[in-house]
């Protein structure tokens, strides 16, 4: 499950996009098509045994990061997210085949962080120049969207094709 939220603030919004999983399923996948292993700790095999062998992790799960705790926040995103009806992630259909979505769901929610503190926008933006002066760190890091992206043209006439 992928969590997002933005915290906004006087240079406008910082975005925080995360997986609640260890990794990403796309940097595994790219380890499998590489042939590279995965490190322990990131996923388990169809059998549920932890598994270093990225191919195995495919047909698996990834685990949450943070332990338990992770794993609470995990569900919590997935509960949410299935909530909005998506599906529960035991439901879901693969990502890379078949001829089923996975049917991902999606919740937002909007709060207005001045409805309890006027001030909140400035002591967050406070908060966190302090914790990258303190720790080098740029929490939510503002980004420049992606506007254009590049096709290779046989990539374009294979999706173009009907």
């Amino acid at each position: 499950m992928r969590s997002r939220a933005r915290c906004p603030h006087p240079s406008g919004p910082r975005m925080f996009d995360q997986a609640t999983s260890t990794t990403a399923w796309v940097t595994v996948r790219d380890a499998a098509m590489r042939g590279e292993t995965i490190p322990d700790g990131w996923a388990l095999d169809a059998d549920g045994n932890p598994t270093s062998d990225a191919r195995a992790a495919l047909s698996g799960a990834l685990l949450p990061f943070g332990g338990v705790k992770g794993a609470n926040i995990a569900l919590m995103v997935e509960m949410l997210a299935a909530m909005a009806g998506g599906s529960f992630s035991q439901d879901a259909a693969p990502f890379d085949s078949g001829t089923r979505s996975p049917r991902l769901g999606l919740f937002v929610a909007a709060i207005d962080p001045t409805a309890f503190d006027t001030s909140y926008a400035q002591r967050a933006e406070d908060h966190l120049s302090r914790l990258a002066s303190e720790h080098g760190a740029d929490f939510g890091r503002r980004k420049t969207p992606i506007t254009e992206v590049e096709i290779p043209d046989d990539v374009y006439r294979a999706l173009m094709t009907p």
